[in-house]
């Protein structure tokens, strides 16, 4: 699993790589999980993902909470 991430960020530090492997285990696996759930029994279902990064700081900045309401 960890490998596979690294993959994707090539250039990450190691502690980069575990927060998002991290982050994805708690919010985005459990959110895929409903969300199939509900589309199986016949609701409406829609995920979004919200990747947002900020200016400066060396662009480091990821998502933070709320930052997707304007």
């Amino acid at each position: 699993l960890v490998d596979g991430y690294r993959s994707r960020l090539p250039d990450a530090r190691v502690p980069d790589v575990h927060l998002a492997l991290y982050g994805d285990l708690l919010f985005a696996e459990y959110s895929s999980r409903l969300a199939e759930a509900h589309a199986r029994a016949g609701g409406r279902t829609f995920l979004s993902r919200f990747d947002r990064r900020r200016g400066g700081f060396g662009r480091r900045v990821r998502a933070w909470h709320c930052a997707d309401i304007p």
